[in-house]
C-alpha cells in the first residue's frame, strides 16, 4: 500500500492537498476536505489502469515547502472510509504518512 503526505490550509474553508500526487479537496472541516479527498482519490484510482496514481504527478513545489515549514498533526494512519458503493475499495486507498497543518 502506498502511503502519501497531506498539507492542510485553511483559508476560508479548510484545503487538503496531498504532495505525492496533485489531487486536493476542500470542506467546511478537516475531516470534510480529508473526506472529499479520499472520494477524489478513489476516482482517480477507478479510471487509472492498474491500482496506483502514477498518472498523476507531484505537487507543485510551493505545496512542498509549505509542507516543510507546516507543524504535524496527530491524525488516523487511513482516510476516511469511503462508502461501499465508491470504486475501488477503501483498501486501495492510500494512508497518510504525514499530515500538517499550515
Amino acid at each position: 500500500m502506498q502511503t502519501v503526505n497531506i498539507l492542510l490550509l485553511k483559508e476560508e474553508i479548510w484545503s487538503a492537498q496531498c504532495l505525492e500526487h496533485d489531487i486536493a479537496a476542500q470542506g467546511k472541516t478537516i475531516d470534510e476536505a480529508l473526506e472529499e479527498l479520499s472520494i477524489l482519490i478513489a476516482a482517480e484510482l477507478s479510471v487509472a489502469d492498474e491500482s496506483s496514481l502514477k498518472h498523476v504527478p507531484p505537487a507543485p513545489e510551493p505545496y512542498w515547502r509549505a509542507f516543510r515549514d507546516a507543524l504535524e498533526v496527530t491524525a488516523p494512519r487511513a482516510f476516511p472510509v469511503v462508502p461501499l458503493h465508491e470504486v475501488p475499495p477503501a483498501f486501495m486507498l492510500p494512508e497518510f504518512r504525514e499530515l500538517r497543518v499550515a
